[in-house]
């Protein structure tokens, strides 16, 4: 003979304050784990801004280390006899604004990183408060 097991099912249904509390837990715990991963590229990012910064200014100073003399040379030969200088304004310009534009972006970076950093410890207080 074949015993029979009778299992007796619940049939009540989840609370639906534990459903929302584990709904609302998830949520939190997404919301560190993408502010963490956010955290984390924007660093990547800083870090690169930092390596393409050095490299730029190591191009900057190697043009000019020992053409400054000869530019400044030049733009006052051309100053004195009215001949134009334009190219040589334009090629100070053109390195002079890449590093600016990249330190601006890289200032703006830092400003996310705060943000997104204020962002994560908010979350972690939250799942803080959450467990509590």
């Amino acid at each position: 003979m074949a015993s029979e097991t009778i299992s007796t099912i619940s049939m009540e249904s989840p609370s639906s304050d534990s459903v929302t509390e584990s709904d609302e837990l998830r949520k939190l715990r997404r919301e560190l784990r993408e502010t963490r991963q956010a955290e984390r590229l924007i660093r990547a990012t800083l870090k690169n801004m930092k390596r393409i910064l050095r490299e730029m200014m190591d191009e900057y100073s190697k043009t000019l280390k020992g053409n400054v003399e000869q530019i400044f040379n030049d733009l006052e030969e051309r100053l004195g006899k009215s001949q134009r200088a334009g190219d040589l304004a334009e090629k100070l310009d053109q390195l002079n604004s890449k590093i600016v534009n990249t330190i601006k972006a890289r200032d703006a970076t830092f400003v996310e990183l705060a943000e997104v950093r204020k962002e994560n410890l908010a979350a972690q207080k939250a799942i803080k408060e959450y467990h509590k």
